[in-house]
């Protein structure tokens, strides 16, 4: 049924709107039926299509617009990414890998917007998932069978100070640093946000993995203190065949920069996630 309604739609009505006007549009159908989301699609898909790949602004914004939408259709049931990030990993790199070893920094609840949760689910991989928030780590007790941590990544210090946003913009909440000044002042101007702060127990990648050389996939989210993870890993011990890390700063160029030195080629860009891979640990012809 699905299938058959999706005829291009007529969109005369909106010649000779700005694409932010087109864009507003298919925002309002999204909110309605069937075929007004049908549309939606249709003309997110349009304006994709006319602006500049992954450098654009908008992209990583429309993108997750799409994969909203293709979610309300019960087109990717088994996916429980921000905008498609973890069927696009699973198709380009583990489609028949089975039992895999992942690490989730910055798991949330273990299900909202979860780039991992698909291969612990449905591909019977095993693995590590970190969050710091008290909140969101209780969730991510119940909501996950891996092994959890409730600790902050990547830090030398033993605690670190975290703002937990516990009203308003829940996936806001994060290490207080610098890095973190960005996420904080968008929290800070939401009236509808609460947050606390407290001390809390840091852990580095190299200590969660113990004697472990090699993960599969790993997922980087922690609002800003990314770089400062990858920056503590040991990657001469420590093989990771592919990494997604979020980027809230469309066309930064800091993540490929620390790629390019150490030997990791860019993939593609999902959202707001980057994703780069070894190109010594992954075969794509057997994928």
């Amino acid at each position: 049924m699905v299938g058959l309604m999706l005829k291009k739609p007529d969109f005369r009505s909106l010649q000779g709107k700005t694409l932010t006007e087109v864009a507003n549009h298919a925002d309002r159908l999204a909110k309605g039926g069937l075929t007004d989301r049908l549309n939606a699609h249709a003309i997110f898909t349009s304006i994709l299509e006319q602006l500049p790949a992954s450098e654009n602004e908008g992209t990583p914004l429309l993108t997750g617009k799409l994969w909203a939408l293709e979610k309300s259709f019960h087109w990717h049931e088994r996916y429980f990414s921000q905008a498609g990030q973890d069927k696009r990993i699973k198709d380009a790199f583990f489609k028949n890998c089975r039992d895999g070893f992942f690490l989730e920094i910055g798991a949330f609840d273990g299900v909202t917007g979860s780039n991992c949760l698909h291969f612990e689910k449905f591909m019977g991989w095993d693995g590590i998932a970190v969050e710091p928030s008290k909140t969101q780590f209780a969730f991510l007790q119940k909501n996950r069978q891996c092994q959890t941590i409730n600790k902050a990544v990547g830090f030398g210090d033993d605690t670190v100070k975290f703002i937990e946003v516990v009203q308003g913009l829940l996936q806001m909440s994060g290490v207080d640093t610098e890095d973190f000044a960005r996420t904080k002042s968008l929290v800070d101007g939401d009236k509808a946000s609460r947050t606390v702060s407290y001390q809390i127990e840091t852990i580095s990648v190299m200590e969660m993995v113990g004697g472990r050389s090699e993960v599969d996939f790993m997922s980087l989210d922690i609002e800003g203190a990314e770089l400062k993870v990858l920056e503590s890993i040991d990657f001469d011990a420590l093989r990771i065949r592919v990494i997604a890390v979020e980027n809230n700063i469309v066309g930064e160029p800091k993540f490929r920069h620390f790629f390019d030195k150490i030997g990791y080629r860019y993939y593609d860009t999902v959202g707001y996630d980057e994703i780069y891979f070894h190109p010594d640990s992954v075969d794509f012809t057997r994928a």
